[in-house]
Formats: C-alpha cells, structure tokens, sequence
C-alpha cells in the first residue's frame, strides 16, 4: 500500500512483486532518488513519476513504450 510509505524515502526497492502500475500518489515521493520496478512482469506501463528520480530501473517488465513524461525528468541519469 502506497499511502503508508513516507513521502521523505530516496530508494524505493520493488523488484518482484507483482506491481502493475504506480499510484498517482508517487509523484509526491519528493526526495525520491532511485525507483526499483525490476522482473515486474505485470508492469506494462509507467506514469507518476517523480520528476527528483535519478535512477529508474525496469529490466524483466514487459513495459514496451517510454512514456512522453519522461523527458520532464531531468535528472534521470540511468
């Protein structure tokens, strides 16, 4: 459940878990560094992302498109 996790947290580690989407409430995850997504094999696409993210990891989803809103994460660097 997203709603008891601290909006202060900088890593957030999911990797299989069964996720198949974010919540519009990750958006709000303002110190957030690095998001873990990885061997989501349920995840097909990515939205609410926290424009702070440096690091995004989604190895073994089956995401196939980058969503437009990427490119207003300008500190993405991995």
């Amino acid at each position: 459940n997203f709603q008891i996790i601290s909006t202060h947290i900088r890593y957030l580690n999911m990797p299989e878990t069964a996720v198949k989407d974010l919540p519009a409430s990750t958006r709000l995850f303002s110190r957030l560094d690095t998001l873990d997504l990885s061997w989501n094999s349920y995840l097909k696409e990515i939205s609410h992302l926290p424009r702070c993210l440096t690091e995004l990891k989604l190895i073994g989803t089956e995401i196939e498109e980058i969503p437009e809103s990427i490119k207003d994460l300008h500190q993405l660097s991995k």
